[in-house]
């Protein structure tokens, strides 16, 4: 009997939890059941925008030539020894060349005298962002900077280290010239120390101009011919002589002194040690350049 009654118990039991669950699922239970539309979500994760950036800005290249002219009074010599040259961007200052890359092409320190001095600071190879520059600055190394007036060495001061260029940019289609000229014939001296004042330094905004053409003889299109600054061995410009008559042409030059070497397999240049061949804004015509057989 008492088997019967909890079996009874039970049964009544488990109607009442399945009537109430039912109920849980009507339309005024507002409850989680299967007709109560689907169960509570929380909102769907979403991934943080990504801001796409911009390119990173292309300036091309210009090529920048910086030269140096610059003359003495009688029996004076000015030694000049620069460390680097700085271009001026904004308010930012930009390498241009150093003393290591001037030393390769120039004796330093400069030594100018009476009788002039044009120094090639930064080659063709030089290439510096096309923006819009205001200043060039040249700054010089004082341990070696210096005076001499009959035979007596001093410390030099250069005064003018930046040079205002205006809003100048730099053509990336052309040879880009900076002249900057020194008048040394302004120098103050005292018996210790001298100085050149900021007056005495002026640049000048150019493209490069000069050039030189001639024949070389035998004709060859084998043969090339190179345009070296001064004694150095640093090549400015190159040319391949026409096949027909071997005339050729080296334009973009800066104005300065150049010789000429030619090289073509089994033969050698007939005069090698003619004079350098000094230059100005213009074409200049060297003639012909005889070669012989090895």
């Amino acid at each position: 009997m008492m088997k019967t009654l909890h079996m009874l118990f039970a049964c009544a039991f488990c109607a009442m939890v399945a009537t109430v669950i039912a109920g849980c699922g009507a339309a005024g239970g507002g409850g989680y059941g299967a007709d109560a539309g689907p169960w509570g979500q929380s909102p769907a994760r979403t991934q943080p925008t990504q801001t796409a950036r911009p390119p990173a800005e292309q300036v091309p290249d210009a090529v920048i030539v910086v030269q140096l002219r610059g003359k003495a009074a009688e029996n004076e010599v000015l030694k000049l020894d620069i460390a680097q040259i700085e271009l001026k961007y904004q308010d930012q200052w930009a390498p241009v060349t150093n003393r290591e890359a001037i030393a390769k092409i120039e004796t330093l320190p400069l030594a100018i005298t009476q009788q002039g001095y044009t120094a090639l600071l930064a080659t063709p190879k030089t290439k510096a962002p096309r923006r819009k520059y205001t200043h060039l600055r040249l700054r010089f190394d004082d341990a070696k900077t210096a005076f001499v007036r009959d035979a007596k060495e001093v410390p030099l001061t250069v005064q003018a280290s930046a040079l205002d260029l205006g809003e100048w940019t730099p053509d990336d289609k052309a040879i880009n010239t900076l002249l900057v000229t020194l008048d040394g014939t302004k120098v103050t001296a005292t018996a210790s120390s001298a100085t050149l004042p900021s007056g005495a330094l002026a640049v000048a905004k150019k493209t490069a101009t000069a050039g030189i053409s001639g024949k070389i003889l035998p004709a060859s299109p084998t043969a090339r011919v190179d345009a070296l600054w001064g004694q150095t061995k640093v090549v400015i410009g190159t040319a391949i002589p026409a096949a027909a008559d071997g005339t050729f042409q080296i334009a973009n030059l800066p104005a300065g002194s150049y010789r000429l070497e030619v090289t073509h397999p089994g033969y050698h240049q007939a005069d090698e040690d003619k004079k350098p061949i000094v230059i100005e804004e213009k074409l200049f015509e060297c003639g012909e350049v005889k070669l012989l057989k090895d």
